[in-house]
């Protein structure tokens, strides 16, 4: 009985053993993870835990010099943060400085710019003003030179207008004189046995002859005895006129009245933009122009309308009586007529007075060509290109107041 308590004892002895070396153990693994850390804290833990531990004496060392390397630390950076605040008011300053530096150079840059720009306003503006007076001056100069070009020039025109004036009323004398010479040479042909070649004594002589077919679509360029110049123009069925007057300036003159059978012109009072009262009368031979105006009256004679009218009065009671040669060429010249056609119907044939021609068939195509009068009276027409350009030739009737080529019955 007596050695039961030993045994315990000894139990005991080596069970607490075992718990020491486990807690030196821990102990170690704790001191060996933060020896080297250099954290205050980590050293107040160790020794919170181990406050008499193996590591006790050196952790609270270790705990001393970690505690004064912090409070170095936090000294190193207040001074640091210092220093850096103090920099930063200088790069501040410097900054501050800079601008106010680059302002005040700005500022001046800009005024200097001004007072450049302000410069050169001047400048352009002297320049330009200095031109214009130029340029004004040139233009005086050239309008002066030009106003003296065309003082010379109306001079010149008005001499070569005096020239052709006196030039004109020659040519128009002599036109007239031989107006008159041929006047008298187709009335010897187409009244052998009249004693007057009067146009109106004629046709009185003729109550039943109608004239109007024969001026019919016809137009007539006309110069007055005054030297004034107008048109004058009937309908296709003859029995209405119109006359164009050519005025001095612009503007227009316009007559238009009826037509009797004998060439009698119904009097009329003028369509015009002039303020003043222009009047026509007279016959298809002779108009008598009237003005109240500044526009002057004049007379103008119509002596080609007179041979195609007494040409067309050669008619024969009996039947169709042939044209000369000068009948025909009175009666065609500056007028038209219609010939049967090969490939149509008919062909409408203009005579001008230089022996030219146009003819158009009813198929609406057209030729050139000339036309002459043969001796024995026959009038040949030679087309440019229908007929394989060779020449037709026929003579002339007239049958009352009808022209036609003459076909046997």
């Amino acid at each position: 009985m007596a050695e039961k308590p030993k045994q315990v004892a000894a139990a005991a002895g080596t069970s607490g053993a075992s718990t020491a070396a486990a807690k030196l153990q821990q102990e170690t693994l704790f001191w060996d993870s933060i020896k080297d850390s250099g954290d205050p804290g980590a050293y107040k833990a160790y020794l919170e835990a181990f406050p008499n531990g193996t590591f006790a004496p050196l952790a609270k060392v270790k705990l001393n010099a970690a505690e004064k390397n912090a409070a170095a630390r936090e000294r190193s950076f207040e001074a640091e943060q210092k220093k850096l605040e103090e920099e930063r008011k200088r790069l501040a300053a410097e900054t501050k400085a800079r601008r106010k530096a680059e302002d005040e150079a700005r500022r001046k840059a800009f005024a200097e710019e001004r007072a450049k720009l302000a410069a050169e306003r001047e400048k352009f503006a002297a320049e330009a003003e200095a031109r214009r007076k130029a340029e004004d001056a040139a233009r005086r100069k050239a309008f002066a030179e030009e106003q003296s070009k065309l003082a010379a020039e109306r001079d010149r025109l008005a001499k070569e207008q005096a020239a052709l004036a006196a030039k004109e009323r020659e040519g128009l004398a002599q036109e007239r004189a031989a107006l008159a010479a041929k006047e008298k040479q187709l009335a010897a042909l187409t009244s052998p046995a009249a004693t007057t070649t009067d146009i109106t004594t004629t046709l009185d002589a003729r109550p039943d002859f109608d004239g109007r077919p024969v001026w019919a679509g016809t137009e007539w360029k006309l110069v007055g005895e005054t030297g004034e110049e107008g048109t004058l123009s009937f309908s296709n069925d003859g029995k209405k006129y119109t006359f164009d007057k050519v005025p001095y300036g612009s503007g227009f003159i316009q007559c238009e009245g009826d037509v009797d059978p004998k060439g009698n012109l119904s009097p009329v009072e003028c369509d015009t933009t002039f303020n003043s009262e222009k009047t026509l009368k007279g016959t298809v031979f002779q108009l008598d122009f009237t003005s109240h105006g500044h526009v002057g009256s004049d007379v103008f004679h119509n002596r080609a309308l007179e041979e195609k009218v007494l040409a067309s009065l050669l008619s024969h009671p009996t039947g169709p009586k042939y044209l000369t040669a000068d009948q025909i060429r009175a009666l065609v010249s500056d007028n038209e007529m219609e010939f049967p056609g090969k490939r149509s119907n008919y062909v409408i044939v203009k005579f001008d007075a230089d022996g030219d021609l146009l003819a158009e068939n009813d198929r609406g195509f057209t030729d050139f060509g000339v036309w002459s009068v043969a001796s024995d009276g026959a009038i040949c027409l030679n087309f440019d290109n229908w007929n394989s350009a060779q020449g037709y030739c026929s003579l002339l009737t007239i049958s009352g107041n009808t022209a036609q080529a003459y076909s046997e019955p």
